[in-house]
Order: structure tokens, then C-alpha cells, then sequence
């Protein structure tokens, strides 16, 4: 994969049924899988913190991909 610019635009809590809102930019496609394992790069493995309303767009020459998981993994 290309370089992509990957972080948390948004956290509502910390407990269960509280989201993790993620972005990632890139000059490539993203897919679910590559968001998958960008998500657990930064410690919230989707089998534990699930993973949720992926969607990838064009924008402006850019891919830029947004998806959720869960804040805790209860």
C-alpha cells in the first residue's frame, strides 16, 4: 500500500457502545481489509473493537476513507 495518512477525526467516550470515528487519506484506493489493518496498527483490532460503515470516496485527487469501531472492547 501506498503512504496513507491515517487518524481519529472523532471519540464519543470511552465505554461500550461509544464510537471511534477514523479517516485515511491516500493517492490509492483504500479498502476495507487495508483500513482494517490501519485500525489495528493503532492498538483497536477490529476483532475486538469491531469495525463499521466503511466508505471510500474520491476527493479532490485523493481517496479518503472513514469508518467507525467501538472505544472499548467489553
Amino acid at each position: 500500500m501506498s503512504h496513507v495518512e491515517v487518524k481519529q477525526l472523532e471519540r464519543e467516550g470511552n465505554s461500550v457502545g461509544h464510537r471511534i470515528f477514523w479517516e485515511a487519506k491516500s493517492d490509492v484506493e483504500i479498502t476495507s481489509g487495508q483500513a482494517q489493518e490501519l485500525q489495528a496498527s493503532h492498538g483497536y483490532h477490529p476483532c475486538g473493537y469491531g469495525f463499521g460503515s466503511f466508505e471510500c470516496k474520491e476527493v479532490d485527487g485523493k481517496y479518503v476513507a472513514t469508518w467507525t469501531c467501538s472505544c472499548s472492547s467489553d
